[in-house]
Protein backbone atom coordinates (compact mmCIF):
# COMPACT_ATOMS: atom_id res chain seq x y z
CA UNK A 1 0.00 0.00 0.00
CA UNK A 2 1.93 2.89 -0.96
CA UNK A 3 -0.19 5.75 0.61
CA UNK A 4 1.39 5.85 3.49
CA UNK A 5 5.11 6.22 1.94
CA UNK A 6 6.73 9.50 2.38
CA UNK A 7 10.06 10.61 0.26
CA UNK A 8 12.31 12.79 0.78
CA UNK A 9 14.50 14.65 -2.10
CA UNK A 10 17.14 16.69 -1.02
CA UNK A 11 19.90 18.06 -3.30
CA UNK A 12 23.24 17.47 -2.36
CA UNK A 13 24.21 21.12 -3.93
CA UNK A 14 23.51 23.98 -5.33
CA UNK A 15 21.01 23.86 -8.19
CA UNK A 16 20.93 26.44 -10.96
CA UNK A 17 17.67 27.63 -11.90
CA UNK A 18 16.60 25.26 -14.90
CA UNK A 19 19.18 23.14 -13.96
CA UNK A 20 18.52 19.35 -14.91
CA UNK A 21 18.01 17.29 -11.85
CA UNK A 22 18.90 13.63 -11.90
CA UNK A 23 18.71 10.37 -10.08
CA UNK A 24 20.69 7.48 -10.35
CA UNK A 25 19.43 4.04 -10.79
CA UNK A 26 22.78 2.01 -10.62
CA UNK A 27 22.66 0.07 -7.52
CA UNK A 28 25.67 -2.28 -7.65
CA UNK A 29 28.07 -3.11 -10.76
CA UNK A 30 26.94 -6.46 -10.69
CA UNK A 31 23.54 -5.45 -12.33
CA UNK A 32 24.75 -3.54 -15.14
CA UNK A 33 27.52 -4.00 -17.73
CA UNK A 34 30.43 -1.79 -18.27
CA UNK A 35 29.44 -1.47 -21.84
CA UNK A 36 27.44 1.87 -22.21
CA UNK A 37 24.67 0.28 -24.86
CA UNK A 38 24.24 -3.10 -22.57
CA UNK A 39 23.94 -0.96 -19.82
CA UNK A 40 21.33 1.26 -21.14
CA UNK A 41 19.83 -2.07 -22.54
CA UNK A 42 19.67 -3.12 -19.02
CA UNK A 43 18.54 0.11 -17.35
CA UNK A 44 15.79 0.07 -19.84
CA UNK A 45 14.53 -3.52 -19.34
CA UNK A 46 14.75 -3.34 -15.76
CA UNK A 47 13.87 0.62 -14.86
CA UNK A 48 11.67 1.30 -18.28
CA UNK A 49 13.53 4.40 -18.97
CA UNK A 50 16.34 5.49 -21.51
CA UNK A 51 19.68 6.59 -19.53
CA UNK A 52 20.74 9.81 -20.53
CA UNK A 53 23.31 10.95 -17.95
CA UNK A 54 26.80 11.51 -18.69
CA UNK A 55 28.30 8.21 -18.04
CA UNK A 56 26.03 6.10 -20.44
CA UNK A 57 26.39 8.84 -22.87
CA UNK A 58 29.80 8.00 -23.14
CA UNK A 59 30.42 12.03 -22.18
CA UNK A 60 32.98 10.84 -18.72
CA UNK A 61 36.42 9.84 -19.82
CA UNK A 62 37.50 6.15 -18.52
CA UNK A 63 33.95 5.50 -16.54
CA UNK A 64 33.68 2.06 -18.85
CA UNK A 65 37.08 1.20 -17.51
CA UNK A 66 36.63 1.74 -13.59
CA UNK A 67 33.24 -0.15 -14.24
CA UNK A 68 35.10 -2.96 -15.91
CA UNK A 69 37.80 -2.97 -13.40
CA UNK A 70 35.38 -2.68 -10.68
CA UNK A 71 32.89 -5.46 -11.89
CA UNK A 72 36.27 -7.93 -12.28
CA UNK A 73 37.25 -6.73 -8.81
CA UNK A 74 34.06 -7.77 -7.07
CA UNK A 75 33.97 -11.40 -9.18
CA UNK A 76 37.15 -11.89 -6.79
CA UNK A 77 36.10 -11.27 -3.58
CA UNK A 78 35.60 -14.68 -1.68
CA UNK A 79 32.02 -15.74 -0.34
CA UNK A 80 33.47 -17.37 2.86
CA UNK A 81 36.65 -15.47 3.27
CA UNK A 82 39.50 -16.93 5.08
CA UNK A 83 42.22 -14.82 4.46
CA UNK A 84 41.39 -11.57 6.45
CA UNK A 85 44.21 -9.57 4.60
CA UNK A 86 43.66 -10.55 0.69
CA UNK A 87 39.74 -9.79 1.35
CA UNK A 88 40.77 -6.18 2.78
CA UNK A 89 42.69 -6.05 -0.24
CA UNK A 90 40.19 -6.89 -2.69
CA UNK A 91 37.82 -4.59 -0.81
CA UNK A 92 40.03 -1.57 -0.59
CA UNK A 93 40.47 -1.97 -4.67
CA UNK A 94 37.01 -1.65 -4.88
CA UNK A 95 36.40 1.63 -2.63
CA UNK A 96 39.41 3.27 -4.87
CA UNK A 97 37.30 2.01 -7.89
CA UNK A 98 34.30 2.99 -6.40
CA UNK A 99 34.98 6.23 -5.92
CA UNK A 100 36.13 7.22 -9.44
CA UNK A 101 33.13 6.60 -10.64
CA UNK A 102 30.67 9.39 -11.47
CA UNK A 103 27.28 7.68 -10.70
CA UNK A 104 26.08 5.90 -8.40
CA UNK A 105 24.10 6.32 -5.08
CA UNK A 106 26.53 7.51 -2.44
CA UNK A 107 25.03 5.16 0.03
CA UNK A 108 27.13 2.45 -2.88
CA UNK A 109 30.24 4.01 -1.98
CA UNK A 110 29.80 4.20 1.76
CA UNK A 111 28.70 0.28 1.69
CA UNK A 112 31.76 -0.51 0.13
CA UNK A 113 33.58 1.70 2.67
CA UNK A 114 32.06 -0.30 5.36
CA UNK A 115 32.43 -3.66 4.13
CA UNK A 116 36.65 -2.07 3.92
CA UNK A 117 36.50 -1.16 7.58
CA UNK A 118 34.86 -4.87 8.33
CA UNK A 119 37.61 -6.80 6.68
CA UNK A 120 40.77 -4.36 7.36
CA UNK A 121 39.59 -4.56 11.62
CA UNK A 122 39.30 -8.79 11.08
CA UNK A 123 42.41 -8.20 8.93
CA UNK A 124 44.42 -6.14 11.80
CA UNK A 125 45.32 -3.57 8.93
CA UNK A 126 45.18 -0.17 10.72
CA UNK A 127 45.99 1.86 7.87
CA UNK A 128 43.21 0.55 5.77
CA UNK A 129 41.03 0.91 9.01
CA UNK A 130 42.25 4.52 8.94
CA UNK A 131 41.50 4.97 5.00
CA UNK A 132 37.88 4.09 5.24
CA UNK A 133 37.29 5.74 8.25
CA UNK A 134 38.70 8.77 6.69
CA UNK A 135 36.82 8.20 3.64
CA UNK A 136 33.65 7.47 5.63
CA UNK A 137 33.81 10.71 7.09
CA UNK A 138 34.47 12.93 4.26
CA UNK A 139 31.52 11.34 2.39
CA UNK A 140 29.13 11.83 5.76
CA UNK A 141 30.43 15.70 5.53
CA UNK A 142 29.62 15.81 1.86
CA UNK A 143 26.37 14.31 1.67
CA UNK A 144 24.72 15.43 5.07
CA UNK A 145 22.64 13.08 4.88
CA UNK A 146 21.29 11.38 8.50
CA UNK A 147 21.48 7.70 8.05
CA UNK A 148 25.22 7.73 6.71
CA UNK A 149 25.97 9.96 10.03
CA UNK A 150 24.05 7.45 12.32
CA UNK A 151 26.08 4.87 10.51
CA UNK A 152 29.34 6.29 10.51
CA UNK A 153 29.41 7.38 14.66
CA UNK A 154 28.18 3.61 14.67
CA UNK A 155 31.80 3.04 13.40
CA UNK A 156 33.70 5.12 14.92
CA UNK A 157 32.07 4.10 18.22
CA UNK A 158 32.67 0.15 18.02
CA UNK A 159 35.77 0.98 16.24
CA UNK A 160 37.07 3.04 19.50
CA UNK A 161 35.28 0.35 21.68
CA UNK A 162 37.38 -2.59 19.61
CA UNK A 163 40.67 -0.87 19.29
CA UNK A 164 42.49 -2.70 22.49
CA UNK A 165 41.67 -5.76 20.37
CA UNK A 166 44.00 -4.58 17.42
CA UNK A 167 47.56 -5.36 19.74
CA UNK A 168 45.72 -8.53 21.55
CA UNK A 169 46.14 -11.71 19.83
CA UNK A 170 41.92 -11.91 19.85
Amino acid sequence: DYEDVTVELRAVKNICKGGEITHCYFMGVEEFDSIPRKRKTAIKKTQGFDCKCSVCSGQVPGQEKTLKKLIEAHKKLDPTPSDWKREAVNRSRIVDLTMELYIGDPREKFRALGSLMRFAYLARDKELVKKATGMAKQLTEEYKLEDMQVVYDRWVKDLAKWSREFTSNN
